[in-house]
C-alpha cells in the first residue's frame, strides 16, 4: 500500500494518485520518494505539518521548515512566547517557542553576547548607557559600543541588557550554508519551475547531487522543452528559461560572462519577436477600439513599446560589477553577445538595443525614449 504524505490515506500499490486528496505518486523504488508534494494541495496547516514530517531532514537532523525558522532566530528574544501566525499557517510549526528552545539545546543558536545585544540598540539608547556611566558620548555607533564594552562592567551589562536575543553558532551558520535551497524557496516560492518540496526530494535521491548541479540540470532540461517550442515560433518559455538561468547564476555570484550571454539572448528574442508581437497585437486592438468607440468615456491606453521591453537594469549592473568593467566596455560586450543570435527580419539593430540597455543603466531617458520612438515608427510603418 502507498501512504499519502499529505492526508495519510492508504492507497493501492498501483495507484498514481491519492484517492482522497489527489496527491500525485511517482513510480520510485523507494516508498519514501513516492509522493510528489505541491503547495496547491497543502491547504491547511495540518496537511503542511504532515508533509514536513515526511520530508527529508538535513545531515544535522533538521527539517526544512526548522532550517527556515533557524534563519529567523536572530530576530527573536529570550522569553519570547508569541510569534507571527504565519509560522503555523504557512509552515505547520505549532510550537515555535519549543522549537526555539530545541535549537538552543542542540547547539544551533546561543544567547547573544553583550556586543551583539549592544549592536541591536539605537545610537540614542547607547548614549543613555554611556550617560549613566559618565562616559563620552561622541563618535560613531561602533565607537560607542567599544567604549561601553571597555569601560562598563560585564555583570552590569548583563543586568542592563535584559532584552537579549540569539545568535547563530558555527553549527547554525554551517546549517544555513549547507541548505541554501531553503532560503531560496522560503515562502511558498516557485523558482526555476520547481519548489522547495521538489528540491528537498531530489537532493535525497541517488545518485546524490549538490544544489547547484541539481538546479542547473533542471534548467537545462527545461531548456530542451523550451527549444522545441521556439522551433514552432513560440519563444515565451525559452526567454523565461534564459532569465531563470541568469537569476540562478547571479544568485551564485559567479559565471558573470555566461550570465551576460544568456541575458543578451533573452533580450534579443524579446526585443525582436515577443515584444513586437505584443505591440502589434495591442496596436491592432487600440486602432479598432478608436474606430468604434471614438468618444469613449474611458479611452484605451495607447500601446508603448518601452513598457513591453522592460530593461532589467539590476541584473545588467550586477553583471557589469561582477566582471569589473565600465559601461562603455559593457556596451561592447552586449553587442558582441547579441551578434551571436539571429532571427528573420529583426526589428531592432543590435547596436540600438545595446544602447537602450546601457542608457537605461545610466538614466539617460531622453536617449532611451528617442530609440523607442524610432522603433514604434518603424513598426507602425510595417503594419500599414
Amino acid at each position: 500500500m502507498k501512504t499519502c504524505v499529505i492526508c495519510g490515506e492508504q492507497n493501492m500499490d498501483t495507484a498514481n494518485f491519492c484517492m482522497k486528496c489527489g496527491n500525485k505518486f511517482e513510480n520510485e523504488a523507494d516508498d519514501e520518494l513516492n509522493n510528489t508534494i505541491s503547495w496547491s494541495l497543502l491547504d491547511t496547516p495540518e496537511k503542511i505539518k504532515r508533509a514536513v514530517e515526511n520530508s527529508f531532514p538535513s545531515q544535522n537532523g533538521l527539517k526544512w521548515t526548522e532550517i527556515l525558522f533557524l534563519s529567523y532566530t536572530r530576530s527573536f528574544h529570550i522569553g519570547q512566547t508569541e510569534f507571527p501566525s504565519f509560522w503555523y499557517e504557512s509552515y505547520g510549526i505549532d510550537n515555535p517557542d519549543g522549537l526555539l528552545q530545541s535549537l538552543l539545546d542542540r547547539g544551533f543558536i546561543r544567547v547573544a553576547s553583550n556586543e551583539t545585544a549592544l549592536n541591536r540598540l539605537t545610537i540614542p539608547e547607547l548614549k543613555d548607557v554611556l550617560r549613566q556611566q559618565n562616559l563620552k558620548l561622541t563618535g560613531k555607533k561602533s565607537d560607542l559600543i567599544d567604549r561601553i564594552l571597555q569601560n562598563v562592567d560585564a555583570e552590569f551589562l548583563d543586568q542592563l541588557l535584559t532584552f537579549k536575543g540569539y545568535e547563530l553558532t558555527k553549527l547554525g551558520e554551517s546549517e544555513l550554508k549547507q541548505n541554501k535551497y531553503v532560503l531560496d524557496f522560503n515562502y511558498r516560492a516557485c523558482h526555476y519551475g520547481v519548489d522547495v518540496w521538489w528540491v528537498n526530494r531530489q537532493l535525497h535521491k541517488y545518485p546524490h547531487m549538490n544544489y547547484h548541479d541539481l538546479i542547473w540540470g533542471e534548467l537545462n532540461r527545461q531548456a530542451i522543452d523550451a527549444m522545441k517550442e521556439s522551433a514552432n515560433g513560440q519563444f515565451d518559455s525559452y526567454i523565461k528559461n534564459r532569465e531563470d538561468m541568469v537569476m540562478f547564476l547571479l544568485s551564485e555570484r559567479k559565471n558573470y560572462q555566461q550570465a551576460l550571454t544568456l541575458l543578451c539572448e533573452a533580450y534579443f528574442y524579446k526585443a525582436n519577436i515577443t515584444s513586437v508581437r505584443k505591440y502589434l497585437k495591442y496596436k491592432k486592438e487600440y486602432d479598432y477600439f478608436n474606430s468604434v468607440m471614438e468618444n469613449a468615456e474611458y479611452p484605451m491606453e495607447e500601446p508603448c513599446f518601452s513598457k513591453l521591453l522592460w530593461i532589467d537594469k539590476k541584473s545588467f549592473v550586477t553583471i557589469r560589477n561582477g566582471i569589473g568593467i565600465s559601461n562603455d566596455d559593457l556596451f561592447g560586450l552586449i553587442i558582441n553577445n547579441l551578434n551571436l543570435f539571429h532571427c528573420s527580419n529583426p526589428v531592432i539593430d543590435n547596436q540600438d538595443l545595446a544602447g537602450i540597455i546601457v542608457a537605461s543603466i545610466e538614466g539617460n531617458t531622453d536617449l532611451v525614449n528617442s530609440v523607442f520612438l524610432q522603433i514604434e515608427m518603424k513598426l507602425n510603418k510595417c503594419k500599414s
